[in-house]
């Protein structure tokens, strides 16, 4: 999409990708696929979300009459349900399109800012629910999803997926998570291991020009991480997270972390119909590397 490209396969949600989206609202159902925004709800180990009044006043006259209150919030932008924006992840000092990692500072990103996408994240949401194609309430710790899965489960829901559609893959495991102890610690067991992606199925997805993918687990990729992206996409130095370097910084595709699916994943099954209407934009977030949202999905 040219060197100075900001959106990644966001340019793959046309104007026309959306007006097609639009029409599969049917019966104006609107379900959120947010978790909670609490203290308490799953996130990663040192990441905060803080609550409290700014001021409290019962009346704002000691006659009485008019009063009223106002609060503030003190978190992690990748708390919670949330987007990693193309600047969350670097490969040899560089993030998605060439772009230096130095271009990210202090104040923030001044590249692949996560407030540019405030108008893209529009479009078809298709729902693959691994959990159901498997009969099991949860994948197991550490399942690798390949291409195969994928492709069985939106043939088990007879969707098809097409270019520009944001992916919305169901493990289950958001409510394995809902019973961890918080808040996390670096080395609790419970974090070491989720279902997820594999590398084969993150090139499925890019294939199939994917705008964007979410999922309802800790990291969208499966931990321990693939072996097979391991070896070819994070070849020396270090090798954290192996997806997040082809999706973030080789594919430049969103992808989101935490989200909560089970309501859908009912009404999918229920009524038969996998796709719908998918809003989710971020917050206007300047130089933001990631960024918390309420997503709706419109059926």
């Amino acid at each position: 999409w040219g060197e100075n490209d900001q959106l990644g396969t966001l340019n793959y949600i046309t104007p026309q990708k959306i007006i097609e989206a639009a029409r599969l609202v049917k019966t104006g159902k609107v379900i959120n696929v947010a978790i909670d925004l609490r203290p308490g709800t799953p996130s990663w180990p040192g990441r905060i979300y803080k609550h409290t009044m700014d001021f409290i006043a019962p009346s704002y006259s000691p006659e009485g009459g008019a009063g009223g209150s106002d609060d503030m919030i003190i978190m992690h932008q990748q708390y919670s349900t949330q987007w990693d924006a193309l600047p969350h992840y670097f490969f040899d000092g560089k993030m998605y399109n060439g772009y230096p990692a130095s271009r990210v500072t202090v104040d923030g990103t001044r590249e692949l800012s996560v407030h540019s996408w405030s108008a893209r994240m529009v479009s078809r949401g298709v729902l693959l629910d691994m959990a159901r194609l498997k009969k099991v309430p949860a994948l197991e710790r550490g399942y690798i999803i390949t291409p195969t899965d994928l492709e069985a489960a939106a043939a088990n829901q007879n969707v098809a997926i097409e270019p520009g559609d944001i992916l919305l893959i169901r493990t289950g495991w958001i409510k394995v998570m809902s019973r961890w102890p918080t808040p996390l610690r670096a080395n609790d067991p419970f974090i070491l291991g989720e279902p997820g992606l594999g590398l084969q199925a993150a090139k499925w997805l890019k294939d199939k020009m994917i705008a964007a993918v979410a999922m309802d687990n800790m990291a969208v990729e499966a931990i321990p991480f693939d072996p097979e992206a391991l070896l070819k996409v994070t070849d020396k130095g270090s090798k954290a997270f192996p997806l997040h370097v082809e999706f973030l910084v080789n594919q430049g595709m969103p992808i989101g972390e935490i989200f909560d699916f089970e309501e859908l994943a009912e009404n999918c099954a229920s009524d038969g119909v996998y796709q719908f209407l998918f809003v989710a934009p971020p917050l206007r977030i300047v130089g933001g590397v990631g960024s918390p949202l309420s997503p709706l999905a419109i059926k």
